[in-house]
């Protein structure tokens, strides 16, 4: 503003005053504002940073935890077991062989038992038809009737 060269009244130095306040209050106003609005976008910046980096620790935090929950799982499975446990392990495997060698064995000999069962058969029908043959070969000897002091031979079978 440009200031008159002779003293202005003071009804027009108040309006001017007044005016000269109102637009400095104006510009405060738009300076406060201004500055309000970056505040809030560093504070909305701020904030997403933050949520960004908890987010980062909480990933870090669940894989850290991954991480020695396998190592302890690794731990007791290479842990070399007690006593107690190598005892059960014995009985138990001792167990399933016995199992299997009791199942073996009890197979055997019913197969064994069944070979001798067929064999038997097959002898005793061999020995039947042995039997049959020779009783056959018997009764055609006595259909043949030898003759007795001179007498004619009748054969009966053809």
């Amino acid at each position: 503003m440009v200031e008159p060269k002779k003293p202005l009244k003071k009804k027009y130095q108040i309006a001017l005053d007044e005016e000269v306040a109102r637009k400095v209050e104006v510009e405060m106003k738009a300076e406060m504002d201004e500055e309000e609005m970056i505040a809030r976008e560093k504070n909305e910046a701020n904030r997403a940073i933050i949520e960004e980096w908890d987010d980062v620790q909480a990933i870090i935090d669940a894989d850290r935890r991954k991480y020695f929950a396998v190592k302890r799982a690794e731990e007791i499975r290479n842990k070399p077991p007690t006593k107690a446990q190598q005892k059960k392990n014995v009985e138990e495997s001792l167990k399933k062989t016995q199992a299997k060698v009791t199942e073996g064995i009890s197979k055997r000999p019913r197969q064994e038992l069944e070979q001798e069962s067929a064999k038997k058969q097959k002898l005793v029908e061999q020995e039947q038809a042995k039997v049959a043959d020779d009783d056959t070969a018997e009764l055609k000897r006595f259909l043949d009737i030898v003759p007795e002091d001179d007498d004619d031979v009748l054969n009966l079978l053809p």
